[in-house]
């Protein structure tokens, strides 16, 4: 099964990280976000793993940002490198 990660797990990730794992897809989905908190509690009710930014560049196979705009190119910075080496991944 292919592994999904959320980078960022706000109002817009968080929605999609809900749908995803109501889906059926729970045990694939990794998600990280600079609020600890939100990531524990979307573990706690849902049952998907938590994880960070480059683990998910490196192993996820589709990767959503829900990151603001204001810290995009910070986010993108810390992954950018890892991604650059794959072929194999949708973001």
């Amino acid at each position: 099964m292919p592994k999904i990660g959320f980078i960022g797990c706000g109002n817009m990730g968080g929605a999609l990280v809900k749908a995803a794992a109501k889906a059926g897809f729970a045990d694939t989905i990794y998600v990280c976000d600079h609020f600890a908190e939100k990531t524990a509690a979307l573990s706690e009710e849902l049952g998907v793993n938590v994880s960070d930014s480059k683990s998910i560049a490196a192993e996820c196979d589709f990767i959503f940002m829900g990151v603001k705009p204001q810290v995009i190119d910070k986010a993108f910075a810390e992954i950018s490198e890892i991604l650059s080496k794959r072929d194999d991944c949708v973001l």
